[in-house]
């Protein structure tokens, strides 16, 4: 699996599903991802607390690292994350204005935040390689309709680190989902922005990136998946071309009937400044510390 993936620590295109590593090693075997604990209690109508346990089979660490968290940024994951951990208090004001404050899912991109949820058997390369998937601060919510909502977010960073690598200033972005169709075979839009300074200890040298995402319903049994990314990572050192990768994903899905369903997926990744290998060195590893392993 080595030989033909930019992960050598997994065994299914890289995501962190653990197999032999090595080059020209195969391996066969049955094994647990993880098991998720949600706790979730409400305090009136208004005041809400959640919190997301995973458990892993396996613990982490620079070589074989649980689910999707990065090798090279998480500290302290071994075999058990927060994944969530947030209370959400509605403000009268207007339609009501979400807060929620904590550890929260970023809620970007196609794919869904759990692999329960996914229709295929690994997240696509954008959302593996080039997304926030948990974010760290303040978010604010607010349904202008029952179809349009727009969220605000002022995060540590926008990568899974470790509370002791956050940035000086805090990292911002925003969620604009519109919805469509009838309930029962609902439809959304999705416009994702965010950025910000995310070396640990530098003022400068911001990181941004864009998405769009679609989840169209063609029919009762047929449905579209879109996105598309850009993201960028500034240079820290002179000399140093930006890190600048485009991303896509085409999904298409049709359920036969109640018990079975298939889905095709295309995905296309281009960096665009031929970083290092995941762990290498140079160009993505000296740009805000990132290093998503693309090449080409």
């Amino acid at each position: 699996s080595a030989g033909k993936y930019a992960d050598p620590t997994s065994g299914v295109l890289g995501d962190g599903l653990i197999g032999a590593a090595g080059a020209g090693v195969e391996s066969f075997g049955f094994f647990v991802d993880q098991v998720e604990l949600d706790l979730a209690k409400g305090f009136g109508e208004n005041i809400r607390v959640r919190g997301d346990l995973d458990f892993y089979p396996i613990t982490g660490g620079a070589g074989a690292t649980p689910g999707r968290i990065n090798a090279l940024v998480a500290s302290g994951t071994g075999d058990f994350i927060v994944e969530q951990a947030y209370t959400t208090a509605n403000i009268p004001a207007g339609n009501g204005v979400e807060l929620l404050v904590g550890r929260f899912n970023s809620g970007i991109g196609l794919d869904p935040a759990d692999r329960n949820e996914l229709s295929t058997v690994s997240f696509s390369s954008t959302n593996r390689l080039l997304l926030p998937h948990n974010l760290t601060g303040a978010r604010f919510g607010y349904d202008f309709s029952d179809s349009f909502r727009w969220e605000t977010f002022v995060v540590n960073d926008l990568a899974d680190r470790a509370p002791a690598a956050t940035t000086t200033i805090p990292s911002v972005g925003i969620n604009a989902v519109y919805k469509y169709g009838s309930e029962g075979n609902m439809s959304w839009f999705k416009v994702t922005g965010a950025g910000g300074p995310e070396t640990p200890g530098l003022k400068k040298h911001y990181s941004v990136l864009g998405d769009l995402a679609l989840h169209h319903a063609m029919s009762d049994a047929a449905h579209l998946g879109l996105e598309g990314l850009y993201r960028q990572d500034n240079a820290t050192v002179g000399a140093t071309d930006n890190n600048q990768y485009i991303a896509g994903t085409l999904m298409l899905g049709y359920d036969f009937s109640d018990v079975w369903d298939g889905t095709l997926r295309y995905g296309y990744t281009w960096d665009l400044d031929t970083g290092p290998a995941a762990g290498g060195t140079g160009v993505a590893a000296a740009n805000n510390g990132y290093a998503p392993g693309l090449a080409g």
